[in-house]
């Protein structure tokens, strides 16, 4: 993720079963994750932008139902992307004040990923799909893989793709004609640098130095 001109904070819940924790990406995206709650509290205003290292924000909401329930947050050099109980938005990262437009999107409680010039997108049920270009459109994507419960889908620089999910770790170096099990357990974030790879894993954390083969 590529270090943006300003920094956001999503002050919403996550839904993971963890202690409330600060994470400070490369990018100065803040992300504030809470314990998991049953019912999620309803927040008018989620988002909110800082251009001076964080001392003043502003609310960048505008355009956004003015009760939603967020669920996830993603941004990359040019998108932001909000997961809601309402459906998913997405505006522009480089514009002074966002403007928010609901996406025409095919998955429930779906996340997103960043491959190499386009954008993953992907549920737990199995479904798969990719966008290329940020104003086209969701399409379906590697029907050959046959496996559900999926958490995570990675593009290495090279374009080898990963899908992990409850049944290992699955890799294609062939757009996703063939896949091969890699891994056993599920492995749930992965991420490269200097032609490594590594990852978290039901192992713990494990690397590869040879394209994911071991």
């Amino acid at each position: 993720m590529s270090i943006l001109n300003y920094s956001l904070v999503a002050s919403f819940y996550f839904l993971f079963s963890c202690n409330p924790i600060i994470e400070t990406y490369p990018s100065g995206l803040v992300q504030n994750q809470q314990n998991a709650k049953s019912s999620m509290t309803e927040i008018a205003n989620p988002i909110l932008q800082s251009t001076d290292g964080g001392n003043t924000w502003t609310d960048i909401s505008e355009g956004l139902p003015e009760k939603i329930q967020g669920k996830e947050f993603f941004i990359d050099e040019q998108d932001l992307y909000l997961f809601t109980d309402k459906g998913m938005y997405h505006s522009k990262s480089n514009l002074p004040t966002p403007k928010w437009k609901k996406e025409q999107f095919l998955l429930e409680n779906g996340s997103i990923a960043k491959g190499q010039g386009r954008l993953f997108a992907f549920n737990y049920g199995g479904q798969l799909l990719q966008k290329i270009n940020a104003t086209g459109p969701w399409f379906p994507v590697y029907p050959n893989f046959k496996y559900s419960n999926v958490r995570n889908i990675f593009e290495t620089t090279k374009g080898t793709v990963f899908i992990g999910c409850d049944d290992g770790l699955f890799k294609s170096s062939d757009n996703g004609k063939t896949w091969k099990h890699v891994q056993n357990g599920w492995v749930i974030k992965m991420i490269e640098t200097k032609d490594v790879l590594i990852a978290t894993s039901q192992r713990g954390i494990i690397r590869s130095t040879d394209e994911g083969e071991n």
